[in-house]
C-alpha cells in the first residue's frame, strides 16, 4: 500500500481501460493523476475516489463522461483536460466550496450540463473549449470566491448563463 494520503498517477498506458484493482488503495490516497490514457472509457472503479483532494484527468481520449465518480466535498483542486470524447458534464460531482474547478481543451465539449449542481467554488476555469457555444449548466453558480476565468471558447457566443448572485473574486474574460 501507499504511505497514509499519498499521491497516485497511473499516464501513458495506452491499452488501459479502466481502473478495477486500484480500488484498495483508496483510503490512503490524497491525490490522483490520470494521464495520457488514450483508452481509459470507464470511472468506475468501486470507491477509488472516496476522499481524493485533487483529481486530474489529462489526455485520456476515450473517456465518454463522468459517470462513476461519488460526491467530492473534500477536493480542493478537479482538473479535467483535453478530454476528446467528452461532450457533456454528466455525471460531475458535487465539490465543496474549496474547490478549484479547470476544465481546457476539451474540444468535443459542447455543453457545461452537468454543473448545474455546481453552487460554489473556489475556483472555475473553462479554457480553450472550441466547441462550448453556451454557458448553460452555471445557472446556479452563486459564488466563486476567487476567480472565474471563461477564455479562448471559439464557439461562446452569449454569456446569459452566467449570473453568480452573490460574489466573483476576480473575473477574467477572453477570446
Amino acid at each position: 500500500p501507499l504511505p497514509a494520503r499519498g499521491s497516485l498517477s497511473v499516464a501513458a498506458g495506452p491499452q488501459l481501460t479502466g481502473l478495477s484493482g486500484l480500488a484498495a488503495l483508496a483510503p490512503s490516497l490524497r491525490g490522483l493523476y490520470l494521464a495520457d490514457l488514450p483508452a481509459l472509457t470507464s470511472l468506475d472503479p468501486g470507491g477509488l475516489f472516496d476522499g481524493l483532494e485533487t483529481l486530474e484527468l489529462d489526455s485520456c481520449a476515450m473517456l465518454p463522461g463522468l459517470t462513476g465518480l461519488p460526491a467530492q466535498p473534500s477536493l480542493t483542486r478537479l482538473s479535467l483536460r483535453r478530454l476528446a470524447s467528452m461532450t457533456g458534464l454528466a455525471g460531475f460531482p458535487a465539490v465543496g466550496p474549496a474547490t478549484t474547478v479547470y476544465i481546457a481543451e476539451m474540444t468535443a465539449l459542447s455543453s457545461l450540463a452537468g454543473l448545474d449542481g455546481l453552487t460554489t467554488c473556489r475556483q472555475l476555469s473553462v479554457v480553450d473549449c472550441d466547441a462550448l457555444a453556451s454557458l448553460a449548466g452555471l445557472g446556479n453558480l452563486d459564488t466563486v470566491s476567487e476567480r472565474l476565468q471563461i477564455q479562448g471558447n471559439a464557439s461562446l457566443t452569449d454569456l446569459a448563463d452566467l449570473a453568480p448572485q452573490s460574489a466573483v473574486g476576480r473575473v477574467e474574460f477572453f477570446d
